[in-house]
């Protein structure tokens, strides 16, 4: 999945009143883009042992998308912090999937306490990443895990499988090989990195 924020602005001419008749006054023509965009790294680990690592990108919902704008230009209410979670049905994601209505995956519950946390560092040189703090799910049963993503807001964003206390859905990935087998006791650590780009 490869669906990135991209938000852009162009300025052009306008003609405005002069001493004798219209004049121009130009502005930049070109297009700039701001770009968001996600890669997540998923290590799978089983008794000690890392037996697997997928590096993934993202998919940005509308949701997401919206509640990046709102929050970031129109004064809307910053999302601190945000939560992880997997999913265990192999979904077709889109981009107008809410956290209220994402029928498209199944989130996974067979996982040892709540949603971890999406532990972010702050923002530095256009990157923003939980590397340092890697969320990890510790799981209770044999289960298939298709993606995972992060959800945040609403009254209850620790609880999994939930969505009655509402929330914003941000990326999420699919893991490209397909699935992940885990099984009781094995374990999946997942971190994320956001990267900005003017282009």
């Amino acid at each position: 999945m490869g669906q990135k924020f991209n938000m852009g602005a162009k300025a052009g001419a306008e003609l405005i009143p002069g001493g004798r008749g219209l004049v121009h006054k130009f502005g930049r023509s070109e297009n700039q883009i701001i770009q968001i965009s996600s890669i997540w790294t998923i290590e799978h680990w089983r008794q000690g042992v890392m037996i697997n690592k997928l590096i993934e990108s993202n998919i940005c919902p509308d949701e997401f998308i919206n509640y990046m704008l709102d929050a970031g230009l129109a004064g809307g209410t910053a999302i601190d912090p945000w939560y992880c979670f997997v999913y265990e049905n192999n979904a077709t994601l889109a981009a107008g999937m809410t956290y209220a209505s994402h029928t498209a995956f199944t989130e996974c519950t067979a996982y040892s306490g709540n949603r971890p946390l999406w532990d972010q560092a702050g923002a530095s040189a256009k990157v923003i990443t939980s590397a340092a703090s890697k969320a990890s799910f510790t799981f209770s049963a044999t289960k298939t895990i298709y993606g995972c993503g992060i959800v945040g807001g609403g009254s209850t964003p620790t609880t999994k499988g939930d969505v009655a206390g509402g929330g914003t859905l941000g990326p999420v990935a699919a893991f490209a090989g397909g699935s992940v087998g885990v099984i009781d006791t094995d374990v999946l650590k997942v971190y994320m990195a956001v990267t900005g780009s003017d282009v």
